[in-house]
């Protein structure tokens, strides 16, 4: 389906390159879940800092860990616990941020709106 409103092109002079790894499947084996290692793409995004309310929105445990917004128009995902997928990970400016909510917007404006927190803290 065409966006209604297509406000991808204006993404594109606000962009910078980052690398998308998205998780492959797992599977227990003896007990023990054993990770496949997933695929990495560069794509590029409009990195910004959530603003006040946005930090507010996060989860009590979340609040306190440094979380960017990405506007993109590569689809990324979250975790999702009933489907047994892993959140998707971005590596911008050298660090591995994790994918803690995706909104999909592709058919209203042309673009994916993710919020990242930054793995291991």
């Amino acid at each position: 389906m065409t966006a209604l409103v297509d406000v991808s092109g204006a993404l594109s002079g606000l962009t910078v390159a980052i690398t998308v790894t998205r998780a492959g499947p797992g599977s227990y084996t003896s007990g023990r879940w054993s990770e496949v290692s997933g695929s990495s793409v560069p794509i590029t995004a409009s990195v910004q800092m959530l603003s006040a309310k946005e930090m507010l929105r996060l989860p009590e445990g979340q609040r306190e860990t440094a979380a960017r917004k990405l506007y993109t128009t590569t689809l990324l995902k979250a975790a999702d616990v009933a489907a047994g997928t892993r959140a998707g990970r971005v590596t911008y400016e050298g660090e591995t941020w994790e994918v803690l909510a995706a909104d999909d917007w592709d058919d209203l404006g042309g673009y994916y709106k993710a919020i990242v927190t930054k793995a291991g803290q």
